[in-house]
């Protein structure tokens, strides 16, 4: 098939309107895979975060330590199931902008490629429910039906989307049909790379970084959307 276009975005803050990881933890706890005790250990920083007395990132970071250390042995096909199962619960849950964004670029003809941190057995359902062609995440190491506790997560963006855009089906796409959706300082290093960047809901960081290089700003707030 000859794409008219492409579309990179992210997923959690971007496309999703929470973080597919978190839920995906909460559903491991709720399901007894996790004992329901390690919320006790981030709840302080959830608690600051949401209090604004403390960061996301600080938040998430804590989340993040506490399921590598308790993923180690956790059968595949379970974590699977209530991976899909989540996905399956939560999937419309995303936003306006965003949404209508992957809908018409599909109509018109575009590849539509998603780049997560999330695990890839939350990332790949939710992406295929969408129809997004593409997904990057985070691999879980497997060994005989469990998981190790190795993560490896998709932190260069832009060596993701420069392979992508290499191939030969897209050598004839021009620049101004790239376009790359992000929120946050992390995705700075793709959204230079394409032809349209577009900054979503950004954080102080990324926003300032797009008043610099005259991006476009795009904030959904309720049901309303800005474009800066």
């Amino acid at each position: 098939m000859d794409y008219k276009g492409l579309l990179f975005l992210d997923i959690d803050g971007t496309f999703f309107r929470w973080s597919l990881f978190l839920y995906m933890v909460d559903a491991l706890i709720d399901e007894g895979v996790f004992n329901k005790v390690i919320r006790r250990h981030f709840a302080a920083e959830e608690r600051k975060w949401r209090e604004r007395q403390g960061s996301y990132d600080e938040y998430l970071s804590r989340v993040i330590e506490i399921f590598e250390a308790r993923i180690e042995g956790v059968q595949t096909a379970d974590f699977e199931a209530i991976a899909r199962e989540m996905v399956e619960k939560y999937k419309n849950q995303v936003y306006r902008f965003t949404r209508d964004l992957v809908k018409e670029k599909i109509r018109e003809g575009w590849y539509i490629a998603a780049i997560s941190c999330s695990p890839e057995e939350a990332v790949k359902p939710f992406a295929i429910a969408w129809g997004i062609h593409e997904a990057r995440a985070a691999e879980i190491e497997k060994v005989n039906g469990r998981y190790t506790g190795m993560r490896h997560v998709p932190r260069d963006k832009a060596k993701i989307a420069r392979e992508i855009m290499s191939r030969p089906e897209f050598q004839e796409i021009p620049a101004e049909n790239i376009w790359g959706v992000g929120d946050s300082e992390s995705d700075i290093n793709f959204l230079e790379i394409v032809g349209h960047p577009i900054c979503f809901n950004p954080t102080l960081q990324l926003y300032e970084e797009a008043k610099r290089r005259r991006w476009q700003v795009v904030v959904e707030r309720k049901n309303v959307i800005y474009r800066i």
